[in-house]
């Protein structure tokens, strides 16, 4: 009750302008907290709105031609900073030759393919997409299923972040 006394003789001794400026304030504070919300808001969108996709995608001809293409279907630009390829636990940086290496493990005849090397880092526009391993007809039907096999073993492992720095990764079998 004491205090309810003392709220009362504190806000009989304020003037008119006193109070007009306490409400003032309260309104200023108010605003700029909506403000503050209002900005994160904003940032978290735009951080949503250039969010970048990385997917693959696999197209094999019946005349031996194996294509392997990483595309982004996302709205920004992905920065690519790590590509590798990975086969029965053992990982390479990806390069022309990695997938030669692997390769050496299976009985396969022909001279390779083309591989796309990935220089880290690589910027890859929203709806662009490059090849990255392209072979082209295999004609022999042992060395086509063996290489399937290759590619179906195999693993490449993109990391890339969108234009705010934010990391996130991809990943996907050859075949």
């Amino acid at each position: 009750m004491k205090t309810v006394q003392t709220l009362q003789s504190f806000l009989s001794e304020l003037s008119n302008s006193d109070i007009i400026a306490i409400c003032a304030a309260f309104v200023s504070l108010l605003a700029l907290g909506i403000t503050i919300w209002q900005g994160l808001l904003t940032r978290r969108h735009n951080i949503l709105s250039v969010k970048p996709f990385i997917d693959f995608e696999r197209h094999v001809s019946q005349k031996g031609n194996i294509l392997f293409i990483i595309r982004n279907n996302g709205i920004g630009t992905a920065i690519i900073t790590s590509a590798t390829i990975e086969n029965h636990g053992h990982s390479r940086e990806f390069k022309p030759e990695s997938l030669g290496e692997f390769a050496k493990n299976y009985p396969i005849s022909w001279a390779g393919g083309h591989i796309t090397h990935i220089d880290p880092p690589t910027a890859l526009s929203s709806g662009a997409s490059f090849s990255m391993i392209e072979i082209e007809q295999i004609e022999n039907n042992e060395d086509f299923k063996n290489t399937i096999r290759l590619l179906r073993d195999s693993t490449i492992h993109i990391e890339y972040e969108c234009m705010y720095g934010k990391k996130h990764k991809a990943f996907s079998t050859c075949a």
